[in-house]
């Protein structure tokens, strides 16, 4: 059996990775892979890139104008 396995979060210190990669270790006869969301270009909030990059412009104009 295939087992694809991800954590939500693109954080670098994602709990939920590691926890994806916990569980998948507990499973017997499988093949697993867990997913890295950060290696995907995805629209998901990144507290990484946040850190390094600033809020994006498109997110300032939201909370700025109370549209979503």
């Amino acid at each position: 059996m295939k087992v694809i396995a991800f954590g939500a979060s693109t954080s670098s210190s994602s709990i939920n990775k590691k926890l994806a990669t916990y569980t998948l270790s507990l499973m017997e006869n499988v093949d697993g892979e867990v997913l890295d969301l950060r290696d995907y270009s995805l629209p998901i909030y990144s507290e990484d890139l946040e850190k390094t990059s600033g809020i994006p412009a498109a997110e300032r104009f939201c909370f700025w104008t109370g549209t979503s």
